[in-house]
């Protein structure tokens, strides 16, 4: 019911008093007992206003005018009321605490404001003290530390020490007022890179020589001191070779031993096997070498034989029978018989049994051929079972054996032996001259599919025409021998084999030989 029918006075003279309609009388409100309570302040205030508006006489806020409980805004529910009741408990009760400790702390404050003071400004000053120190001693121990300089870097790799040489010379402080050698760096890496290759594998090895080419190559463009001239034309003479380069490296090796005579013993084996590997060799000239090697090392046992063994292969290689004869029986009496000196035994039986059958041999001399034919296989077989581990030594005895085969007629047992040989040593020198054999017994023997398979593989592994190197094979025999089954084919009308086969044959020819033969 609207508040003014619930509580009217009874009367304003005297004890003030509420007169109760629709109120459980056993519930009675006692203002006093509940001085504090919100209802009982309200039921003050709505009295004190009851009599203000009789003592005033007029009307000014009506009892009416109150809004019915009903109409009110109450609470959602009895749940969210009881837990807000809760939250204001737990509030109640912490910030009981919270609010004395904060009142105790202002007051510590107020007490010791010059300590806060002092606090606040070593806290600020502390950090910049610890920065200015630290820049401080930076700056000290730079202006006092040691200059790296390229001189140490040198010194270390003179005496051997490549890991420090590296780590030096990328550290080097150019002295401006003294200014280093343009090429000094490069010179240290790529000496350094050439020595590191050593100990590595053949295609490891290879590799990195090539990368201590290219930076002795820019030590040189840049500019040396002459003191270092002489050791980087060696370097970069021995890093080429070591790469396969072997016509770029023979002008700088010839240059390096003219202006220092002490290489020669290091030099003169480089030039022996540059001049017989290069794609166009000079065998002479190769000879040539060897006989001034021979000379420098005659007075020690293993370079010698070393150099007997390089003399015996360049007279094989020139076909002098007579002159490789006497180097072997001389090589004999040095050297205990071992794998190279069967082989190179073998390979003079070969040649002398493929010179007699190359003459319209009598039946005699057919058999003479053969028996050394088969005395030069047991030499090689020998050889090869020496051979501990599976090397170019072995590879070589075995693609030896495939041609002792071919010189005798047996065209399908030196098939199978050049196959053999091709399958172990794929990408090596007697691989692809066991390739290139393969491919021709092949053709000879009516297998055009499996010979023009062979060509056209050996095609794609033997590189520019440039760097081909072979000690079986030089680049202009290869090309020979493939132009002529391209011949072949073409002269028997296989036009399609033909075809087929000169597709590949660039960059062996030129390009427009290749576009011309299809």
């Amino acid at each position: 019911e609207p508040l003014g029918t619930w509580m009217q006075p009874q009367s304003f003279s005297g004890e003030r008093t509420l007169r109760e309609t629709s109120v459980d009388p056993q519930a009675k409100f006692s203002v006093q007992a509940r001085r504090f309570s919100p209802c009982a302040a309200v039921a003050r205030g709505c009295t004190g206003l009851l009599e203000a508006r009789q003592q005033v006489g007029h009307d000014w806020l009506p009892v009416s005018g109150i809004a019915p409980m009903s109409e009110r805004p109450q609470p959602s529910s009895k749940v969210s009321s009881g837990l807000r009741a809760r939250i204001g408990g737990v509030l109640r009760k912490v910030g009981g605490p919270i609010s004395a400790l904060a009142r105790r702390g202002g007051g510590w404050a107020r007490g010791h404001a010059g300590l806060l003071l002092a606090l606040a400004g070593a806290t600020a000053i502390v950090p910049l003290t610890v920065v200015v120190m630290w820049w401080s001693a930076h700056w000290l121990i730079q202006r006092n530390q040691t200059r790296i300089t390229l001189d140490m870097a040198l010194e270390a790799l003179d005496a051997g020490e490549l890991a420090q040489a590296k780590y030096l010379v990328q550290r080097v402080v150019s002295d401006p007022e003294q200014p280093d050698p343009p090429g000094g760096r490069a010179f240290v890496l790529g000496a350094v890179a050439s020595q590191e290759a050593e100990g590595l594998t053949a295609a490891d090895a290879a590799k990195l020589n090539l990368v201590a080419s290219r930076w002795l190559q820019e030590a040189r463009s840049l500019g040396l001191p002459e003191a270092r001239q002489t050791q980087a034309l060696w370097l970069l003479g021995r890093s080429l070779f070591a790469a396969g380069k072997y016509g770029a490296s023979r002008p700088l090796l010839v240059e390096a031993v003219q202006r220092d005579p002490e290489l020669q013993k290091s030099v003169y084996p480089l030039l022996v096997a540059a001049c017989r590997l290069d794609s166009h060799p000079d065998r002479r000239r190769a000879l040539d070498y060897s006989a001034r090697w021979l000379a420098l090392v005659a007075a020690e046992p293993d370079a010698h034989r070393q150099a007997l063994v390089e003399r015996c292969e360049l007279l094989l290689d020139l076909g002098d029978l007579a002159g490789s004869r006497g180097a072997i029986d001389q090589l004999a009496s040095v050297k205990e018989p071992g794998s190279d000196l069967l082989r190179l035994k073998a390979r003079l039986l070969l040649q002398e049994a493929e010179q007699t059958l190359g003459k319209s041999p009598t039946q005699e001399q057919k058999a003479a051929a053969d028996g050394q034919l088969d005395l030069a296989i047991g030499l090689l077989r020998e050889a090869q079972a020496r051979e501990i581990i599976e090397r170019d030594e072995t590879f070589e005895a075995m693609y030896l054996i495939g041609q002792c085969y071919e010189a005798k007629g047996d065209l399908s047992a030196a098939q199978a032996q050049y196959q053999r040989v091709e399958s172990l040593d794929a990408l090596g020198p007697n691989g692809l001259a066991a390739r290139l054999a393969a491919a021709d017994v092949a053709r000879r023997r009516g297998e055009d599919a499996e010979a023009i398979k062979l060509y056209r593989h050996l095609l794609a592994t033997c590189g520019p025409s440039a760097e081909f190197a072979n000690q079986w094979l030089t680049v202009d025999e290869l090309r020979r021998r493939v132009l002529q089954a391209w011949q072949h084919y073409y002269d028997q009308q296989q036009f399609d084999r033909a075809i087929e086969l000169g597709t590949d044959l660039f960059p062996l020819v030129s390009k427009a030989e290749s576009l011309s033969r299809r």
